[in-house]
């Protein structure tokens, strides 16, 4: 893959995770509503819960 194709895979996930995220936060935002999100990413764990429970 060449450079650039690689560049925007990589900007094009890193957009999609943080629209995801963005997403979880709204619905936690609902009472009675818990949210997690968990991303595994090249060996990396990115996640978003809505409580601290």
């Amino acid at each position: 893959m060449s450079a650039t194709g690689n560049k925007r895979n990589k900007d094009r996930a890193s957009k999609r995770q943080k629209a995801l995220m963005k997403k979880a936060h709204e619905l936690g935002a609902f009472p009675r509503i818990d949210v997690v999100v968990i991303i595994c990413k090249r060996g990396r764990f990115y996640t978003y819960m809505s409580t601290d429970q």
